[in-house]
């Protein structure tokens, strides 16, 4: 197993959500989060959290000797205080930047959705400074809106929560950007064609098949890289 594979097995093992190991341990749920994601493959917080997940840290960093150690005696309750809510005004940690959520932006995984004034957007999200850097972009350039419609799926499902980098403002053959064309903002897999045209792919092809544009109707129509989607948080529906 890797690291992320014994923080979830060792968490699961005491009936302790990630909020409070990382309370525990004085750490952000996101940052802890990324750990059990991969996203991180180590922490200066691994004894701590062995302690929190009552393990061996040897076990729990390297995989190596026993998961339950008898050298482990500390005895930590899991009765942790309930996360505090948190709003515009409660200050960042260190580690951590908040970014435009536009709610109410249309990207349409479909085809096609007008747009609506950004300008005034209050919503935010945090997420950790650290998951910017390794994307080599910077936090004034992502934003985060909801995906609409199905022909992204099953990548990106309809009101998923998409994360986009405008830093990016070249393609790169199949992957997923959002763009605006004709009026209408989109979602989709873009792939570069001779003459400055474009190949517009969807992941659900058989509803929704490729179609292309040309660089003469790029320039007519008016065709805007918003930029890249390097992330998205897909939800399970009931």
């Amino acid at each position: 197993m890797e690291l992320k594979d014994r923080l979830k097995y060792a968490r699961k093992q005491t009936d302790l959500t990630q909020a409070n190991v990382a309370k525990a341990v004085g750490i952000t749920q996101a940052s802890y989060s990324e750990l059990e994601r991969g996203l991180v493959k180590s922490s200066g917080k691994i004894v701590e959290i062995a302690k929190v997940l009552k393990v061996n840290p040897s076990w729990l960093a390297t995989g190596e000797e026993e998961m339950n150690a008898s050298v482990l005696v500390t005895n930590i309750s899991p009765n942790f205080e309930p996360v505090s809510d948190w709003d515009g005004s409660t200050p960042l940690d260190d580690d951590e930047v908040a970014v435009p959520f536009y709610k109410d932006f249309g990207v349409a995984c479909g085809h096609g959705a007008d747009g609506v004034a950004l300008e005034n957007e209050w919503r935010r999200l945090r997420m950790s400074r650290a998951t910017i850097d390794r994307i080599g972009s910077h936090h004034d350039q992502i934003f985060a809106t909801l995906a609409d419609g199905d022909s992204m799926s099953p990548t990106i499902n309809d009101g998923d929560t998409i994360w986009v980098d405008m830093s990016k403002e070249t393609i790169k053959d199949g992957k997923i950007f959002v763009f605006e064309y004709g009026g209408l903002f989109m979602c989709k897999r873009l792939y570069r064609l001779p003459n400055n045209g474009l190949r517009v792919v969807s992941d659900n092809a058989d509803t929704y098949p490729d179609w292309q544009i040309t660089g003469e109707q790029r320039e007519q129509n008016g065709f805007n890289l918003i930029g890249w989607v390097w992330h998205w948080s897909v939800m399970e529906r009931w």
